[in-house]
């Protein structure tokens, strides 16, 4: 989780502990204590799921080994073309869906605000230069 103060710090770490003026968070082993009236917002993130992952890469593995045994000219109408298809289609859903897994654990998911203080923005500009061959100036985006 994420705590800023009125100040603007943030702070990352774990709850160590909730009341109703302070919180505390243990952030790599020292304790941060935040009084609530100072308290501007509170973030926290999820992490995607494997499931999805998981299920989409299995699904696109499985379609993707059996059209691959339409390449293979050994892959005829009879049976023993459809056994191979299904076992290629079996194979291709195994791994690629251990990449779909390993695509979601190394993925993070956005980050939430739990708590926001009343009264506190969240209104941000940002600046950046644009220089084209044709363009010279600067891209300003508000968000609220």
């Amino acid at each position: 989780m994420w705590v800023t103060d009125a100040g603007g710090r943030e702070i990352k770490g774990r709850l160590a502990s909730f009341a109703p003026d302070a919180i505390s968070v243990d952030a790599g082993g020292a304790t941060q204590e935040f009084q609530a009236a100072r308290v501007s917002t509170i973030r926290t993130q999820r992490k995607d799921p494997l499931r999805n992952g998981v299920l989409w890469g299995a699904g696109l593995g499985f379609v993707l080994g059996a059209l691959s045994c339409g390449a293979n000219p050994q892959c005829a109408g009879d049976e023993a073309g459809a056994g191979m298809a299904a076992g290629l289609g079996i194979v291709g859903a195994a791994a690629v869906a251990a990449i779909g897994a390993a695509v979601d654990a190394a993925r993070k998911g956005p980050r939430f605000v739990v708590y926001r203080a009343p009264g506190a923005t969240s209104a941000r500009v940002s600046i950046a230069p644009v220089f084209t061959p044709r363009t010279k100036g600067a891209a300003i985006t508000f968000s609220f």
